[in-house]
């Protein structure tokens, strides 16, 4: 009884009106609540109070315990000493050593560590010392730091922390670990009322297997957001997108990318160039519709190359079908079985070798072999219809009736790709043109479609028709069909062209060769004549259908179906409906010459993202982040109980709660 009248009369000596320090400014004076002892001691030339054992003072709404205290009643400043403890209306502070002027309201306190809690927001920051200011609820750390908010934990060498606006703001080595995303970073303001975190300089955020990178943006937590800006990079394990902006939205499974976009296949190295680029993972759509353009490298050769592709718009996606998986094996063994073939009207087809009754000069070899362009855009994006499929089906029961009796289904995860305006398209040995291309993975197609026509080009050959479609296998290119108003020339100079022309042209490969080309409906051919080095005349062949079966790229046996017939004619007697077919046009000028024809302007820098690339993988390389933490959250530590006055009157008590 004696020690709690005595710690209150002290408290009631003590206690003043306002001091009046230099600039007659009205500050809040400290005032002791409480001590078991009071001493009075001069220092410096003023008086000094050394108060001892369960030490309380108030400041403000502020109030402060310690073990013990020195109070600078003129200059109203103390130190603390020992278990010291502050509690403000939503702060809490505990440490060993407290500076504290009362005229600022500042403050500076250490400890090992010091904690501080947000009663409110129920966050806590650790550091070895903490500067305060008990008039706007701030604190900050100039050494190293941790903030805890929820399941969030930040930690770094500089930090500043608002309790009024529950901000905190983080520099120098920040470390992020939130409840789905780790970040590595330089400087970040996290709000803790909207759960968004801003970030400044080289910033990593993991989750899982996934990356992003990049110099600046915001990740919203509560609702799975991501903004990055300046050098991004963002990694999924299968696939990298480089980009100068970068939106993500896990809740709504999308992504968005501006400015130099580039989406780089990890395994193949497979590029898409673009300024716009959208992504939908549920239904893994991707659509690129600002002068896109795809890379792909072509290792199917003995020398490897790549194909270019450019179109207005780009879009892929994958749909789980049924698949047939076919061998064209016994129908290419089929296809040659018989000398001869006999026509449902009973006429019997004339066929022709090479040392046949009707010979096939050089030229029209060079007609038949130029039929193989080869695999222009095998992995390129192309158009397609069911109709397309069930062509390809029907071709697959053999060129003559050949029934299929090995075709195979499965279900599968099937991709498909689109490229909607303008395509153009080079590689070394192929190029091409069109209005739309698409491909399908149902029955590996790339279907071409102009108009009025595509063109497709392989050295010295054209060939063109309303739709083109080439069907691919196992990485080779299994057969191309051109469909409608056909025709394949190959250049014999300037002036002069080798024709073949049908309703329909089919060339069928084996292993990557040319093997058997089938024309259908209407066939027609002109071809020159060449004695030496010089073009002595031209010979045009008629016929319903022809099949000719090709070896090294050269013609080895030309059937002609229903009494073709053939007419020769010398050179200087023939005019221009003689030497070309109705609807040839050799389109030398739609042609691309080279990859700089299909590149767009924009696109100056083909490399340009790798310096980010290897950035952002170093870091990740260096800070080994994969599925696990790096850093252990803490556990929260339950409030103290000893702020609670247990001396004193009944006023001091009511002030320190």
């Amino acid at each position: 009884m004696r020690r709690a009248a005595y710690g209150a009369l002290l408290g009631v000596l003590l206690a003043g009106g306002p001091f009046c320090p230099a600039h007659g400014q009205s500050v809040v004076e400290v005032r002791i609540v409480q001590a078991e002892e009071m001493r009075p001691m001069a220092q410096g030339g003023a008086t000094v109070f050394r108060l001892l054992r369960n030490v309380v003072l108030q400041h403000d709404s502020a109030i402060m315990r310690c073990d013990s205290a020195h109070v600078d009643q003129q200059a109203n400043t103390f130190d603390a000493y020992g278990h010291v403890r502050i509690r403000s209306q939503e702060l809490r502070i505990q440490g060993e050593t407290l500076y504290y002027d009362g005229n600022t309201g500042k403050g500076r306190i250490v400890g090992s560590p010091v904690v501080l809690r947000d009663t409110v927001q129920k966050s806590t920051l650790w550091s070895d010392e903490l500067f305060f200011n008990t008039r706007e609820n701030t604190a900050e750390y100039h050494v190293w730091g941790r903030i805890r908010s929820g399941k969030n934990v930040m930690e770094s060498s500089r930090g500043h922390y608002a309790s009024r606006g529950k901000i905190a703001t983080v520099w120098r080595a920040v470390t992020f670990r939130g409840e789905k995303v780790d970040a590595y970073t330089d400087s970040l303001i996290y709000h803790q009322l909207t759960e968004r975190a801003y970030f400044w300089g080289p910033t990593r955020l993991y989750e899982t297997h996934r990356m992003a990178y990049g110099l600046q943006g915001w990740y919203d937590q509560r609702n799975d957001e991501l903004e990055i800006q300046r050098e991004v990079m963002a990694d999924d394990g299968a696939q990298r997108i480089f980009a100068d902006w970068f939106y993500g939205n896990k809740r709504k499974a999308f992504v968005e990318a501006k400015g130099r976009v580039v989406l780089e296949d990890s395994l193949s190295h497979n590029r898409l160039y673009t300024q716009h680029l959208r992504y939908w993972h549920d239904t893994q759509l991707a659509i690129a519709d600002e002068w896109p353009m795809v890379f792909a490298l072509d290792t199917s050769g003995a020398v490897h190359d790549t194909l270019t592709l450019r179109a207005d718009t780009l879009r892929t996606w994958r749909e789980v079908r049924r698949v047939a998986q076919v061998d064209t094996t016994e129908l290419i063994a089929n296809l040659g079985a018989n000398d001869s073939t006999t026509t449902t009207d009973g006429h019997r087809a004339a066929r022709t070798r090479s040392r046949g009754e009707m010979p096939l000069p050089n030229g029209a070899r060079r007609a038949v072999s130029s039929m193989n362009p080869e695999e222009p855009a095998s992995n390129s994006p192309s158009t397609a219809n069911e109709r397309t499929s069930t062509q390809h089906r029907q071709g697959a029961q053999g060129l003559e009736g050949t029934e299929r009796r090995d075709t195979l289904w499965r279900s599968d995860t099937v991709h498909f790709a689109k490229g909607i305006g303008r395509v153009r398209a080079y590689k070394r040995n192929a190029q091409l043109i069109a209005d739309t291309a698409y491909f399908s993975g149902v029955d590996s197609t790339v279907t071409l479609s102009r108009a009025p026509f595509p063109y497709l080009w392989s050295d010295s050959s054209q060939a063109s028709a309303q739709t083109i479609v080439a069907y691919v296998g196992k990485n080779k290119l299994d057969s191309v069909h051109l469909n409608a108003r056909a025709i394949v020339a190959m250049r014999q100079d300037s002036v002069h062209f080798d024709q073949v022309g049908a309703e329909q042209i089919r060339s069928h490969f084996h292993q990557g060769a040319l093997r058997v080309v089938y024309a259908a409906g209407d066939a027609r051919m002109v071809y020159y004549m060449v004695d030496g080095n010089e073009i002595v005349g031209i010979n045009r062949v008629e016929c319903p259908d022809f099949r000719a079966l090709v070896e090294n790229n050269q013609p080895y046996e030309v059937t002609f179906y229903h009494s073709p017939k053939s007419s020769m004619l010398p050179l200087r007697e023939t005019s221009i409906e003689d030497r070309q077919l109705y609807g040839f046009e050799w389109r030398e000028d739609l042609r691309p010459q080279g990859r700089g024809d299909v590149v767009p302007t924009w696109l100056t820098d083909f490399d340009y993202y790798v310096p980010v690339r290897e950035r952002a993988l170093g870091y990740r390389k260096i800070e080994r982040v994969t599925l696990e933490r790096a850093i252990e959250i803490p556990a929260p530590e339950s409030s103290p109980h000893d702020l609670e006055v247990t001396n004193g009157d009944e006023g001091a008590r009511d002030i320190a709660r």
